[in-house]
């Protein structure tokens, strides 16, 4: 089994703060074990034995096979109205096209 320190607390570091993440000692030295065990599963997935097999860019319908039969034909259908769901929102102006949030990024509004 890989030691934890085959993911550097740095390094991980860093993957936190890309994704606006702010970790806590205890957490980073939790992580960092638990990166390294998903790591070691790629590992063991690197280690199967695929020469000659085919890529699979789908799970159906591949090689003119039809679709799974549990899969309905995607076709367009009628939605509801506009104004029927811009009404179950808890905050709308009169002429809204769309639904008001709380501003998420940036900080306060």
């Amino acid at each position: 089994m890989t030691d934890s320190h085959s993911v550097r607390i740095p390094d991980l570091r860093n993957a936190a703060h890309l994704a606006r993440l702010d970790l806590a000692e205890e957490e980073a030295v939790v992580l960092c074990g638990e990166v390294a065990r998903i790591l070691e599963h790629f590992a063991a997935l690197q280690a199967v034995p695929v020469a000659g097999v085919e890529p699979c860019y789908t799970a159906v319908g591949t090689r003119g096979l039809p679709p799974a039969p549990d899969l309905r034909e995607d076709n367009a259908q009628a939605s509801l109205p506009r104004a029927a769901l811009l009404g179950l929102a808890p905050q709308t102006q009169p002429d809204d096209e769309f639904y008001r949030v709380p501003k998420a990024i940036g900080g306060a509004p």
